[in-house]
């Protein structure tokens, strides 16, 4: 709890609870610090869902597959449905497993062209 007008050059002290949310507890003192010192609150970064870690090895092994020059196909059999071996070039376009492996594709380029560094922000 801040009270009061604090001196820029004042010393000021901090009690952070050990227990099961320390981390977060550390991270909101972090931020509070980046204020005192007259710098812009930092947007907190938390630990990514499950989803998210899901999602960013998919794209990860996806690019892989795309700078080894698999076509879009290709990877949609091997990391999203085996069955899509089997449909017609026309089903094949219109396929809502296209569309979700070109995403992937796409937003995996954008994290390898400097997108990662958002990881570190918390975004």
């Amino acid at each position: 709890m801040i009270s009061g007008t604090i001196a820029a050059d004042a010393p000021v002290a901090a009690s952070v609870t050990m227990d099961a949310i320390t981390p977060h507890r550390l991270i909101a003192t972090l931020r509070v610090w980046h204020r005192l010192q007259g710098n812009p609150a930092t947007k907190p970064v938390l630990p990514l869902t499950q989803q998210q870690r899901r999602r960013l090895i998919l794209m990860l092994r996806a690019l892989d597959g795309w700078q080894e020059h698999a076509t879009y196909r290709e990877l949609a059999e091997v990391l999203l449905d085996p069955g899509v071996r089997h449909q017609s070039r026309r089903d094949w376009l219109t396929s809502s497993t296209r569309a979700q492996i070109i995403r992937i594709v796409r937003d995996a380029i954008g994290r390898m062209q400097g997108g990662y560094l958002d990881l570190l922000l918390g975004y």
